[in-house]
């Protein structure tokens, strides 16, 4: 009834792909614009937690494919970052939840400077 593992695999880097080439399209076409545009956008704390979950998604996915071992923390931590990015959307789309994200983000950006 279900798909086999290799196929869900293949299926999950087709879409790292798509989304990785859609990240160098959107800096390509920013830096097309204006470098200050680039700089400004591409260093932003959201678009970089966005750029690193397709990253580990992408190699996860490409080691899970060539039978190797992966770490738990690896594996956690990728997720973990999907969901932030998850986040990042769902602020878009309801102005309660948009607040609620923000102070989020705030307090994690005023706490990290303890670390």
């Amino acid at each position: 009834d279900f798909p086999s593992t290799d196929m869900v695999n293949v299926a999950v880097i087709l879409i790292s792909c798509h989304f990785w080439l859609r990240i160098i399209c959107e800096c390509v076409v920013r830096m097309t614009i204006s470098n200050s545009v680039f700089l400004s956008t591409f260093f932003n704390p959201w678009e970089m937690i966005y750029i690193l979950s397709v990253n580990l998604v992408l190699t996860s996915s490409i080691l899970i494919f060539n039978d190797v071992e992966i770490p738990a923390w690896y594996l956690s931590i990728s997720m973990g970052l999907l969901w932030v990015s998850l986040l990042r959307f769902l602020k878009v789309i309801n102005a309660k939840l948009s607040t609620y994200i923000s102070a989020i983000a705030q307090i994690m950006k005023d706490t990290m400077c303890f670390l």
